[in-house]
């Protein structure tokens, strides 16, 4: 009997419905992870080519179907599905892994300070181009908000100094200088390296502008996520399955987001899946991501005034974007956020 896996093959179209990924690309895929996955034949049975289990792992990320549903398409086992899933989660993470990377050293920083501002939105960070440059999917989910930054290895390294964070510099126009800054939302900690809006609703103008171009920086995080949701909708549902797996399926969609961004980026995210600003004419015109997954929770608000020195650097950073910084239109369009 011809599987729905097999009739999917026929046909390029089919194919990147089925999977969300185009031929070449899960070719590719195949390639580098076929070594630890593969499986020898045995007297007694045929073993599942390598290329299938990927499919039907892929399948499952992007769909979130049930077991029973995988097993009528791939007529694959149950149980024997319940091993494929993580073995090759694992497998896609060992050798996919290394597409997330945070910078190593000040110059790896600069560049993605160049392209735009690194943000940092539910223990992620986020560079230019939608890629995870770090994850953290550790902790326990019952834990507070507070309690998960205070535990994660991302607040260590920045407090105890091992990011490689560039040295402060000087911004254009401006005389002195100012630390390179992750961009964040009000559930994390205002910190020198770690920039938050300002707080309240009575704020001044300079501050609602401030905010403003912080939120600009801040939607390319909220893009990322919202295509790794709509692209991979196992995200979607109630992942019915351990804390361990569960962690290796978060891991291996969002190392395939990477790879599939670096390979194939005009078919894995169009040009109107992210949102975007139309500044002439000061509207926010949603990505189509919004219109394939439930909206994303934010993390709850942590109450955290931050240093007098963290302040500091806000408040030089909202001086200079009203000043030197200043973009034409953000007069017109510091509501939007």
């Amino acid at each position: 009997m011809m599987t729905i896996w097999i009739k999917c093959m026929k046909d390029s179209e089919s194919y990147r419905r089925f999977l969300r990924i185009d031929v070449s690309t899960f070719e590719e895929l195949v390639a580098l992870v076929s070594p630890s996955i593969e499986r020898n034949n045995t007297s007694m049975r045929e073993a599942i080519p390598a290329a299938e289990r990927i499919a039907l792992t892929l399948r499952y990320l992007a769909t979130g179907e049930t077991q029973s549903s995988l097993s009528y398409q791939f007529r694959i086992a149950q149980n024997t599905i319940s091993g494929i899933i993580p073995a090759v989660c694992s497998a896609i993470y060992h050798h996919l892994g290394s597409e997330i990377q945070v910078p190593e050293s000040e110059n790896e920083w600069k560049m993605v300070a160049e392209e735009f501002w690194a943000n940092i939105v539910l223990l992620a960070v986020v560079d230019a181009n939608l890629k995870f440059l770090y994850v953290d999917v550790g902790t326990n989910g019952r834990v507070s908000d507070g309690g998960v930054w205070g535990k994660s290895k991302l607040r260590q390294a920045i407090t105890n100094g091992d990011m490689n964070i560039p040295e402060a510099a000087a911004l254009p126009g401006l005389a002195s200088n100012l630390p390179f800054v992750i961009v964040a939302d009000d559930a994390f900690p205002l910190m020198p390296n770690i920039m938050k809006p300002y707080p309240g609703s009575n704020l001044s103008k300079e501050c609602l502008i401030f905010n403003y171009r912080l939120s600009r920086a801040r939607r390319v995080s909220e893009n990322a996520f919202g295509i790794l949701a709509a692209r991979f909708r196992v995200f979607g549902t109630t992942i019915l399955t351990s804390v361990p797996n569960t962690k290796l399926i978060v891991l291996a969609a969002c190392s395939l987001h990477n790879f599939l961004t670096n390979r194939s980026k005009n078919t894995y995210i169009p040009e109107d899946s992210a949102d975007r600003e139309d500044i002439l004419n000061g509207v926010l015109i949603e990505g189509n991501w919004r219109q394939n997954t439930n909206q994303l929770i934010s993390c709850q608000r942590i109450s955290s005034r931050g240093s007098n020195y963290a302040k500091d650097v806000r408040d030089r950073f909202c001086n200079f974007f009203n000043a030197e910084g200043a973009v034409p239109w953000q007069d017109n369009n510091y509501t939007l956020h």
